[in-house]
């Protein structure tokens, strides 16, 4: 019950009643189809960190010191602590002001609500991300993501997941720029409370799709 009034509390402090509305409804019936992409972090190569003016910071203590700050509201990805039970965000930095988070979900404590993916003891998934508007096209997911990756290959981590809505075209390049290969679709259905999911592989008409060429360049 807990994280259901967290919720609702967040989302009418970010977007009012309209927005409380869209939320409630959604969680009655919703259908969602999502583009799972997978590294293996065995071949992956993270490359440099992140230099100036871009920087990544991560843990919960920064995540609080920013939500203290912040004087408007913030979206629901700055509280998958409380809702999801997560325990690891990564934010990205731009000019000294954050401007995005995800957060990193292993098969530990902070798996357990996971919804599109059942992951195995050496798999992780990132998930949760969200970017300001004003931030966007600075490359702050991939930044972000590569933080993330290269600290779960440190912890032994051989698969790394995520999962992007397939008309949103903004994540699946960055994605695809931090070194995602598509590995398969999600179909997501909620209705009155249940959840189910059906994954599919990747078919070659699919990866055939111009947008993921981008993977390439």
């Amino acid at each position: 019950m807990m994280p259901l009034l967290g919720t609702v509390g967040h989302v009418w402090s970010a977007s009012g009643a309209m927005g409380l509305v869209r939320a409630l409804r959604s969680r009655a019936w919703q259908r969602l189809r999502f583009v799972q992409f997978r590294i293996d972090l065995e071949a992956w190569e993270p490359g440099p960190p992140p230099a100036a003016p871009l920087e990544v910071r991560k843990g919960m203590d920064e995540l609080r010191r920013f939500r203290e700050r912040a004087d408007t509201p913030l979206p629901v990805q700055f509280f998958q602590d409380e809702m999801r039970g997560a325990s690891r965000p990564y934010l990205g930095l731009w000019q000294g002001e954050v401007g995005h988070i995800s957060w990193l979900f292993t098969t530990g404590g902070d798996g357990r609500r996971l919804e599109l993916i059942r992951l195995g003891l050496q798999d992780v998934e990132l998930d949760g991300a969200f970017t300001f508007r004003t931030f966007r096209g600075k490359g702050l997911l991939s930044a972000v993501e590569r933080e993330m990756l290269r600290d779960a290959k440190r912890d032994g981590a051989r698969f790394a997941y995520t999962h992007v809505e397939e008309d949103n075209i903004a994540s699946i390049k960055g994605v695809l720029k931090t070194g995602f290969a598509p590995h398969g679709t999600v179909t997501f259905h909620r209705l009155l409370g249940m959840v189910w999911t059906r994954w599919q592989p990747a078919t070659p008409l699919e990866l055939d799709r111009p947008i993921y060429a981008l993977g390439s360049q």
